[in-house]
């Protein structure tokens, strides 16, 4: 197995119908934890990815232009760091560089799912970016540590002046590694969130929908990119600075467990570390990065799990939760609906229930305001706020915090004695933060605890993320040594993700292709009037039809299979290594929308000037097989049978011609009713009309349901409730582009006449031209009021 390019996203959360819009029968008494929301469990399984060459790990190797320029980001932002500077992603063309070949490299490695890579594998092998990149980060760092280490060990053999200087260096860089390293991860992995949201959301959505719907969230977890889940710069910035001996997680968690516990309307408390590690569990064979061991004070032993990857979650691990419990504007709503549907027993068991639900608050209230913890809390919110590169060479976190909460032992308060002149400045801020606490350690304290509930619960939350996160680390192996990638790739081990460009062409073989066929009506007559009349057809038909169509064919990544005078078929091929790049049909839409518009236009100038109209119809036909060429004199001749279909789609019978009627669509097609003349004759089992209008196979819409997301839509034109289907696909160059088909029902010929039939369950395809159509279908895909297609 030779495994090619190929990644990503997290936590799947599945909410009951009842999550925000609760049903008052199903909110009466003794069932408040069926309002609650519920997230499903993460899961991931690699039983059939091929072991890499230590006979456990999953062999990786990522792009080497990404690997590249993820090394020189990292050593900007170092750079930055070491010279006192914030570390930031600037506009610097690094990062716009490192964007642009994630993106290249994500987008083959998601549409991976097309060919031999399940979803499941897909998600799998992504994380081997998130490792590559921490490790990369700590490494560099570390050389920085040894280089100035190796400059003192020189300097002092050499009796150097700078030795001093160079060892105050080290000690500032020992104080602040933690720091650096959190804001070097979190800048990198700003960058690749960027791409996320702005460029694979739809294509995670459409190809990976259902398995780890937000990976995202994993795969950014904040705790990943600190030292330790319990760096004290990641808690105030992300989440509330509770760990120590007095104040710390697992005290202030086992409380609110406790607590729940004795609630009895909720029936399922989860204990986020179990007890005591039991002998017979095997625990997790690696642990490259640490975090296994780093969470283990938290959340207890890591137990082994060969081939399916999981963490379990509780309705405790969703924050939304807290608020649904003590939301009184709903409380209210949901007690007056109740009372009127159940009467006064269940609206008096209703605020009984809720009663026993709000001890629950004033319980951590109680407990929160005890030994000084309340303040501390408060103040560590506050540090988000205050907290700056000039305060951290002064201050530990922690010691700032005490200050602001006004609990500071005499030596953190003589900190603030000895600042010299000119860090004099950084006492006003921390003063005025500490007036702001004792103003709210004075208010109403209920949103606060509530705040600290939810950040309790989205702590619990990403340090499941993060074991399930380091579980996948510690079963993938990033090769970098070329030794290494031919012994995997040799033994048919290795998984690559690669960008496009990285694949080689020449192993790139065509699977699937597309037809378009567009039938150049009547240009015996058009050649025979423009020769009558002295003028020139060849370049009458050059510059208003070739020229014009030959300058589209790049933009949707078509190629010509045959042109002449009355016929144009044009091609469009899928390799198998670029997956990233199939919407052949989509595309064939949009070309063949581009051509129609070519032609009206070229009509409306032509009937300015007194030259003769060109009329076409377009026939979109796909096959999911390669075609078969055979060779004239040197040059390709195309074998496939989409060219026929192609070339009837585009057909237009003279009978359905003479009798059809104006209307704002160009397509129509009839089944051939029984006892007709025509039925049977040349296998003809259907007729059409298509004057300058697009009709697609039903295999080609098939396939369109495949590439792009679809909304259907129902909109009244002429009286008459018409179906669309619309969506966006990408040209080659990435622009995103409209793309609405017309499906109508198929009718019956019959004496000469089209019979509606209503009752069909047979349907035809136009591509939508018509610019009013068009603009009425886009509004309503902004209302809204739509449903999605699945394939």
């Amino acid at each position: 197995m030779t495994c090619v390019p190929v990644v990503i996203d997290a936590n799947s959360l599945k909410t009951n119908d009842n999550q925000h819009d609760s049903d008052p029968e199903g909110s009466s008494a003794g069932d408040l934890a069926g309002t609650l929301v519920e997230p499903d469990n993460l899961h991931l399984s690699i039983e059939s990815l091929a072991k890499g060459i230590d006979n456990y790990r999953i062999d990786v190797q990522l792009s080497p232009r990404f690997v590249l320029q993820v090394g020189e980001a990292i050593d900007e932002l170092l750079d930055r760091a070491l010279a006192g500077k914030s570390p930031r992603a600037s506009k610097n063309p690094i990062f716009e560089k490192l964007r642009a070949t994630y993106k290249d490299m994500m987008s083959l490695l998601i549409h991976r799912t097309k060919t031999n890579l399940s979803a499941q594998h897909v998600l799998f092998l992504q994380f081997a970016i998130v490792k590559h990149i921490l490790q990369q980060v700590r490494q560099r760092l570390d050389k920085n540590v040894e280089r100035l280490q190796d400059s003192a060990s020189k300097q002092k053999s050499l009796g150097s002046a700078k030795m001093l200087n160079t060892h105050q260096q080290i000690v500032w860089l020992r104080k602040q590694y933690n720091s650096i390293l959190y804001r070097t991860n979190q800048q990198i992995f700003r960058q690749l969130f960027r791409v996320e949201v702005n460029h694979l959301r739809d294509d995670r959505k459409l190809y990976l929908s259902g398995v780890l719907p937000r990976v995202a969230d994993i795969l950014f977890n904040p705790l990943l990119q600190a030292h330790s889940p319990e760096d004290d710069e990641l808690l105030f910035d992300q989440y509330a600075l509770w760990n120590g001996h007095k104040e710390g997680f697992g005290n202030l968690n086992g409380k609110w467990e406790k607590l729940l516990q004795g609630c009895p309307d909720l029936d399922s408390v989860n204990v986020i570390k179990s007890g005591d590690r039991v002998e017979t569990t095997k625990t997790a064979v690696f642990d490259e990065l640490g975090g296994l061991l780093a969470v283990q004070s938290l959340l207890g032993f890591t137990e082994e799990q060969p081939d399916s990857l999981g963490e379990s979650l509780s309705w405790m691990e969703e924050p939304e939760n807290i608020r649904i419990l003590f939301d009184e504007s709903r409380d209210k709503q949901i007690a007056s609906d109740l009372r009127k549907s159940s009467g006064l027993p269940a609206w008096w068991n209703h605020w009984a229930q809720r009663k026993r639900v709000n001890k629950l608050l004033k319980g951590m209230t109680r407990y929160l305001k005890i030994g000084g913890r309340w303040q501390k809390l408060l103040a560590s919110y506050e540090l988000r706020h205050l907290w700056s590169r000039n305060l951290a060479e002064v201050f530990e976190p922690r010691q700032l915090c005490e200050l602001v909460a006004g609990v500071a032992s005499r030596t953190t308060v003589k900190l603030i004695d000895d600042l010299t002149d000119e860090n004099k400045l950084l006492a006003k801020p921390i003063q005025e933060a500490a007036k702001r606490v004792t103003v709210q350690r004075k208010a109403n304290s209920k949103d606060k605890i509530i705040q600290i509930l939810c950040d309790l619960s989205r702590y619990r939350l990403h340090l499941k993320y993060y074991r399930f996160a380091h579980r996948i680390f510690n079963r993938i192996s990033v090769l970098q040594s070329q030794e290494d990638i031919e012994l995997s790739l040799h033994g048919n081990q290795l998984y690559r993700l690669f960008g496009e460009s990285e694949v080689e062409d020449a192993e790139s073989k065509i699977i699937h292709h597309t037809i378009i066929k567009a039938d150049v009506r009547g240009s015996t007559t058009v050649t025979s009037k423009l020769v009558n009349r002295g003028l020139n057809p060849a370049s009458y038909f050059s510059q208003r039809f070739f020229d014009p169509i030959n300058a589209l064919l790049e933009t949707y990544g078509a190629g010509k299979v045959f042109i002449e005078g009355d016929a144009v078929i044009l091609s469009l091929m899928e390799h198998e290594d670029k997956p990233q790049q199939w919407y052949a049909i989509s595309r064939a839409c949009g070309l063949a929308r581009e051509m129609i518009q070519v032609v009206a236009s070229n009509n409306a100038f032509s009937e300015r000037t007194g030259l003769p109209y060109l009329e076409i119809g377009i026939g979109i036909c796909y096959s999911d097989e390669a075609p078969l060429f055979l060779f004239d004199d040197g040059k390709p001749i195309m074998i496939s049978s989409a060219i026929g279909d192609a070339d009837r789609m585009s057909s237009c019978s003279w009978k359905m011609r003479e009798k059809h009627q104006a209307s704002v669509f160009n397509v129509e097609v009839c089944k051939i009713a029984e006892g007709e003349q025509d039925k049977g004759e040349k296998g003809q089992e259907e007729v059409r009309y298509n004057v300058n209008g697009i009709l697609l196979d039903e295999q080609a819409v098939n396939k369109l349901k495949s590439e792009i997301m679809l909304q259907k839509l129902t909109v009244k034109i002429a009286g008459e409730e018409v179906v669309f289907i619309a969506g966006q696909f990408p040209d080659v160059q990435g622009k995103n582009r409209n793309l609405v088909i017309r499906q109508a029902k198929l009718g019956f010929w019959k004496n000469n006449k089209v019979v509606r039939n209503n009752e069909s369950e047979e349907y035809f395809y136009e591509v939508v031209t018509h610019r009013k159509v068009l603009t009425h279908v886009s509004e309503r895909l902004k209302s809204g009021k739509t449903s999605a297609i699945s394939n």
